[in-house]
């Protein structure tokens, strides 16, 4: 994705399906596979991102102060917007990812 300089901002691990996010420094990113480590792993989402920014604007129009990580994402990004960028690949460090699913706050 060009035209902007994004920033990961955190990166969570489901360490059991259903179970707890565990934020981790970093993360492996396995072709077809997803999240080295996470429990969701060849699943259709293989890796799930949030906006930082959109999950904070959620947060001010419900007034509420829940923690990103209840989002279940994987990764979270700030500076970078995601809405309508479904077929466009985007650059997380050394790995690419096709973003393919709807975008959701």
């Amino acid at each position: 994705m060009s035209g902007g300089e994004g920033r990961i901002e955190a990166i969570w691990v489901k360490r059991a399906k259903r179970g707890v996010m565990d934020a981790v420094a970093m993360a492996e990113l396995v072709p077809g596979e997803g999240v080295q480590g996470s429990a969701d792993r060849r699943g259709k989402r293989q890796v799930t991102l949030l906006e930082r920014e959109a999950w904070h604007a959620m947060m001010t129009e419900l007034s509420a102060d829940v923690p990103p990580s209840a989002r279940r994402a994987n990764v979270m990004l700030s500076g970078i917007r995601l809405a309508e960028t479904r077929g466009r690949i985007l650059r997380l460090g050394e790995a690419r990812i096709r973003i393919a699913g709807e975008t959701k706050p």
